[in-house]
């Protein structure tokens, strides 16, 4: 699966022929939502999938590079972030950016890292359950909707995954088919 098969032109005069101005992330939030699921994905590239998935990626208090240069490989460029005051930033920056999704990977991975140990039916169950708010790829991948940033941003985030916990009120989805990169 690769983004170059994904026309956007095509696609906004199927889902969009009764609108004259559609801005790309009008398209792009309609695709995660709707269109993804229609779609004919190659599920040997997971790393592909997360980037259509997800706009930004961060990790926050992690150490270990191999993840982090998995994902550098991969040309899916991340923010490294250590102290709640960057997470703060940062999830300004989301705000202010419109962000639609984010990838985060909390705490440390294995010392070695492979896409290759990411199952389809694991990348199937993302797809088949994109639309909550929060979803947990495994205990240490999460993916959050925009919907949360700004209360996240008012969360004391001393632990972030309790901080986005707290955010009951939230639709979220635990994956049975973890993600797990670990290649040890």
């Amino acid at each position: 699966m690769t983004i170059k098969k994904f026309d956007i032109i095509e696609y906004k005069k199927k889902y969009f022929r009764d609108r004259i101005y559609v801005s790309f992330e009008d398209i792009l939030n309609h695709f995660r939502s709707i269109g993804i699921k229609e779609m004919t994905i190659d599920y040997t590239q997971p790393i592909e999938l997360l980037k259509l998935v997800a706009d930004k990626l961060f990790f926050y208090k992690s150490e270990v590079a191999s993840i982090k240069n998995l994902f550098y490989q991969e040309n899916f460029i991340y923010q490294d972030i250590k102290t709640e005051s960057q997470v703060n930033s940062y999830l300004s920056r989301l705000i202010n950016e419109k962000t639609n999704r984010v990838l985060v990977f909390i705490d440390d991975f294995s010392k070695k890292n492979s896409k290759k140990n990411i199952s389809v039916e694991s990348q199937k169950e993302l797809i088949n359950n994109i639309n909550n708010d929060i979803i947990y790829l495994s205990d240490n991948i999460l993916l959050l909707k925009n919907s949360l940033f700004l209360p996240l941003l008012w969360q004391k985030k001393d632990n972030i995954k309790e901080a986005i916990n707290k955010l009951t009120d939230n639709n979220k989805y635990i994956l049975s088919n973890k993600w797990d990169f670990n290649n040890e």
